[in-house]
């Protein structure tokens, strides 16, 4: 069953990351204000927090008999229960990740999130409110088509079940794809649409070849990610500034990209922090090197790096296509994720890829590396095109709602 688009929609657009999940709320047809792109309130952590029976023990102790939380053994609460028992919870968050099969604990999240929504903004997410609403989700897209599609599905039911009547569900790098349109445009022709993406997303990096359509087969994920990058590079600051010690990351992140360099080879800078002191930086700028040399920022050494993970995609796309597809897609390497960023990347990877397929592409001008636009934030802007499209076009035989 289809239904057409509205143009008093309420829609609510989730992009499920590894570690976090970006939030846009289309309320009576218009974005709320507070979910403009770029805006800080529209990410959430992507969790549920883990409770164990040693836990609900000194919850008990607490609380009394009654308690705040029923039920016995490992479990896992949302972010409202964990909240009334913070001091109790295990703070390590059981990261859901785009990647997750776990039907129960992804159903968990989803409540989880629809409570911080409910707490941040003036919405009404009960289970009886949510047939009002229309939802729109990009997850992974994994290393095979018929995963990717299972993947959707699972969203989709769960949704359902939820209380949504009418859900779509699509991989990030089909959303990211109709964002980076403009960006692309000047190295690929649209009526041969080839070339490579690299995510460089909080929790994981990866990549694959876009031919016509994402290539599945091309998948190459590694858990080393903009979060790893940071933890190491406020690591080093807390350690060699103990009377300074950073809590809140957005102020490395900042550093990072106006001083990182994913060279190693840093410059010494003086910053502001606290906002009435002066203090030195430098070896900490180096962090972003580590997506190319993993153990430089203290991953195990087994962890590939971000040219490895290419190496490996661009491999089996030269079996498919030999060395003039290679050269198509290296043409253009769209770099999406709040890591480009990063001081260097962009530079690092051009470097690179020009050294390790210079026996292919003879001349470094055939090699772009092109920063998407918004990175953070592509995805999420290729829903809203998108969504836009539906309610426009109307055409149901071609866009539609998945209902129940």
């Amino acid at each position: 069953m289809v239904r057409k688009a509205s143009n008093k929609e309420n829609v609510l657009l989730f992009d499920v990351g590894t570690t976090r999940i970006k939030v846009a709320i289309l309320r009576d047809g218009k974005f709320l204000k507070s979910t403009e792109l770029g805006s800080p309130d529209n990410m959430y952590l992507n969790r549920v927090f883990r409770i164990s029976e040693r836990m609900l023990e000194k919850q008990k102790d607490y609380f009394g008999d009654t308690g705040v939380i029923g039920g016995q053994g490992d479990r896992f609460l949302t972010v409202k229960e964990a909240s009334k028992i913070r001091s109790f919870a295990e703070e390590v968050p059981v990261l859901i990740g785009a990647y997750s099969t776990n039907e129960d604990i992804v159903r968990t999240a989803y409540k989880s999130l629809f409570d911080e929504i409910e707490r941040d903004y003036d919405i009404a997410l009960k289970e009886k409110d949510r047939k009002s609403w229309k939802i729109m989700v990009a997850h992974a897209l994994t290393e095979s088509t018929h995963a990717t599609r299972n993947l959707g599905k699972m969203h989709e039911e769960i949704l359902h079940d939820l209380g949504f009547s009418e859900v779509f569900t699509n991989n990030q790098v089909f959303f990211d794809i109709l964002s980076q349109k403009e960006v692309i445009q000047e190295y690929i022709g649209f009526d041969n649409i080839v070339f490579q993406i690299v995510n460089f997303g909080g929790g994981d990096v990866k990549t694959c070849a876009i031919t016509e359509e994402p290539d599945s087969e091309t998948v190459k994920r590694e858990q080393l990610g903009g979060q790893d990058v940071l933890n190491y590079a406020i690591k080093v600051f807390n350690e060699t500034h103990p009377r300074e010690k950073i809590y809140d990351s957005t102020i490395m992140q900042d550093w990072l990209e106006k001083y990182g360099n994913a060279d190693g080879k840093a410059q010494r800078v003086k910053v502001n922090y606290p906002s009435d002191a002066e203090v030195w930086v430098e070896q900490e700028l180096n962090a972003p090197a580590g997506y190319f040399e993993p153990w430089k920022i203290g991953l195990p050494v087994k962890v590939r790096s971000v040219m490895d993970i290419l190496r490996e995609s661009l491999s089996i796309s030269r079996e498919k296509g030999g060395d003039n597809l290679i050269r198509d897609l290296l043409n253009c390497v769209l770099i999406t994720g709040g890591g480009v960023k990063f001081g260097g990347v962009k530079e690092r990877l051009e470097r690179e890829l020009n050294e390790t397929f210079k026996h292919i592409v003879t001349s470094p001008e055939n090699i772009h590396v092109v920063p998407a636009k918004n990175p953070v934030f592509s995805c999420l802007q290729g829903m809203k095109i998108y969504l836009y499209n539906m309610i426009r076009l109307r055409k149901t035989e071609e866009i539609a709602w998945v209902t129940a």
